[in-house]
């Protein structure tokens, strides 16, 4: 205090004098970080106080080394508020898929390249080294949880039995799958599943139901949300995936499940088929009731036929009256 003091006043004696000196440099005396693990869309803060008011100009920026040990690859906190008091911040907005579980490390210094830090006072260049600060507990963790972005189901039509219904989750990263999880899905009034199939390592999985007998469904299956079934769905940093698809699924309605099959009442493989009243052979037919050597009305000639017939009496007359015309004509 008292040296700062000494030092502006000596400084406003030599200056009345007309002779050259430098200004007293303000200087941080402290620093402070809200201890924390940030996440996605958030911003670390770091504000430094000085001993006195500064302006601040431009960009001047702290160092920050976050999810590595390397220098070089050091991110920049830039001036964002306080010109005119003595409690500048830095900021930095933390992009997604970091990762710092040791904590984040400051650079020794303020950086004034993309600007400057004076003091309010006299206009003197301030300190730009800033005091150390322990910065264990400042971690981050802007890994987000694996989302579901759109989700692929299979084309309006009747499926039958024996036949797939093939649903394809697609996430905004890579998931690894561990275990068989299942989608819900209501055929009918039943609750059936579609289990995983394959995908793992990959942002689209693959999930599958078998279309079985008895499964029918007039109009349109459902889609539930992934059971993970004492599976494990994951992104390479540890988050869950989300599992439920229904803000981001398209139509089932045209989904349809059990088709018609063998043929109706009056079809070939019907009930009332092979040989019925409305079957291939009518009772009046070779297979109908009077069936066996012809219809009601077939075979009469072969039936044998009386000798006082009046039928033969003409006949045999008509034969000798033929036979007496043929012997007149030699």
């Amino acid at each position: 205090m008292y040296k700062k003091s000494i030092s502006k006043l000596t400084g406003s004696i030599v200056a009345a004098m007309g002779v050259a000196t430098s200004a007293y440099a303000a200087t941080p005396t402290a620093i402070n970080i809200a201890e924390k693990t940030y996440g996605v869309g958030e911003t670390i803060d770091i504000v430094v106080t000085y001993d006195e008011a500064v302006n601040v100009s431009n960009s001047p920026y702290i160092a920050l080394i976050i999810g590595t040990d390397n220098p070089a690859n050091a991110v920049q906190a830039f001036y964002s508020a306080g010109t005119g008091t003595a409690n500048i911040t830095f900021s930095y907005a933390l992009p997604e898929d970091v990762v710092d579980s040791n904590g984040i490390v400051l650079g020794a210094e303020i950086t004034a390249a993309f600007g400057d830090i004076v003091n309010v006072s006299d206009g003197g260049e301030s300190s730009t080294v800033k005091p150390a600060l322990d910065t264990s507990g400042v971690l981050v963790d802007t890994n987000k949880d694996p989302e579901i972005t759109s989700v692929t189901v299979p084309a309006d039509n009747t499926y039958n039995e024996g036949q797939n219904l093939e649903f394809t989750v697609n996430y905004h990263e890579n998931v690894v799958v561990t275990g068989t999880p299942n989608i819900a899905l209501t055929i009918g009034s039943a609750s059936e599943k579609a289990e995983y199939v394959s995908g793992s390592g990959s942002s689209a999985l693959l999930f599958r139901y078998v279309v079985k007998a008895g499964d029918e469904d007039t109009d349109g299956i459902q889609l539930g949300s992934i059971d993970l079934n004492s599976g494990t769905m994951q992104d390479a940093a540890g988050n869950n995936a989300e599992m439920d698809p229904s803000s981001v699924l398209p139509s089932t309605a045209g989904v349809l499940v059990g088709a018609s099959s063998g043929g109706g009442s009056s079809s070939g493989g019907s009930s009332s088929s092979g040989g019925g009243s409305s079957s291939g052979a009518s009772s009046s037919s070779g297979a109908g009731s009077s069936s066996g050597s012809g219809g009601a009305n077939a075979g009469a000639a072969s039936q044998a036929v009386p000798v006082d017939s009046p039928l033969l009496m003409l006949a045999m007359m008509l034969g000798l009256g033929w036979l007496v015309r043929r012997e007149l004509r030699k």
